[in-house]
């Protein structure tokens, strides 16, 4: 059976279209992670204050619209180590590598932290991704909470909170995103010392140097972030290289206190789950389909 060159040619052109269709479906979906690292530590106390116990708690989330959501958590006394273990859900990562894993899965959540001994570091990870019209989210947080007696008359007993910090955010839209699509990854952190009377410092660092009963002395950059991409494929980034942070709070009448150091994670991502054809796709599909009339219109005049 002999196969005109018109007929071979739209043949190909169709089977091209739907290479087309099929790898641009396989290589669409929303990805959000968030990477969070503080080292270096160190909470220094001046005059007359004496710490009581301290205690770290990290709690790890990972969900998928329509799924029973993944929790895992540690508890323990500052200076141990508080690993939690990875939270997955619908894929197999590996713990504390703190790595992307992009691609890892079509549809996929996790979280991951760790404190090591010694207490000075903390990294927190969450990803997701999403090939579906439903929602993959992750978060990880860990809490520091401290007591601590302040027996002097208020003169020069104070507290200097520093450390250093490490970002890695990025949130992207791949393969033909619609209206509606997202990925979205955020970043938190915030220091709070209060006593029986209410909150006497807190320290939100937001790029503008400035805290609540204190001073704030190195403030490089934000650490309430948030960055998304929605509706339209492109990738959105938000890196910030190892950078110092350093508060101090005011003097600090005798009495009874309280800190609690908070720092959080969270991603998510959806995308529709119709393969959308490029404007290449839909010309080529259209020479396809000009190539079939003409085999037809020949055949007619047969």
């Amino acid at each position: 059976m002999r196969i005109s060159k018109a007929k071979l040619v739209t043949t190909a052109g169709a089977m091209a279209v739907a290479g087309m269709f099929v790898s641009q479906n396989a290589a669409a979906y929303a990805y959000a992670y968030s990477y969070f690292d503080v080292s270096s530590f160190a909470i220094t106390p001046t005059g007359s204050i004496a710490f009581g116990a301290g205690q770290v708690k990290g709690n790890g989330r990972a969900s998928r619209d329509g799924t029973i959501p993944v929790t895992t958590d540690c508890s323990a006394s500052f200076g141990l180590e508080c690993n939690i273990p990875i939270a997955n859900n619908d894929t197999a990562l590996p713990d504390n590598n703190f790595v992307m894993n992009e691609g890892a899965a079509d549809f996929f959540s996790s979280a991951d932290g760790m404190v090591p001994v010694g207490g000075m570091q903390a990294q927190d990870q969450a990803e997701a991704q999403s090939n579906s019209a439903l929602s993959a989210a992750a978060t990880e947080n860990y809490d520091l909470t401290y007591a601590f007696e302040v027996t002097g008359n208020g003169m020069n007993d104070t507290l200097t909170f520093s450390f250093d910090v490490l970002i890695d955010q990025l949130a992207k839209l791949e393969g033909g995103a619609l209206v509606g699509d997202q990925a979205q990854s955020n970043i938190s952190f915030n220091v709070n010392v209060s006593n029986d009377t209410g909150t006497v410092f807190e320290w939100s660092p937001n790029g503008g140097g400035t805290a609540t009963g204190g001073t704030v002395n190195d403030e490089p950059f934000s650490l309430q972030t948030g960055i998304s991409k929605q509706d339209a494929d492109d990738t959105v980034t938000n890196i910030r290289p190892l950078s110092a942070f350093e508060a101090v709070t005011d003097d600090l009448a005798a009495g009874s206190y309280s800190i609690s150091v908070n720092k959080e994670v969270s991603v998510n991502a959806n995308f529709h789950n119709t393969p959308v054809p490029e404007p290449a796709s839909m010309a080529l599909l259209g020479l396809g389909l000009a190539g079939i009339g003409a085999v037809r219109r020949r055949r007619a005049r047969a």
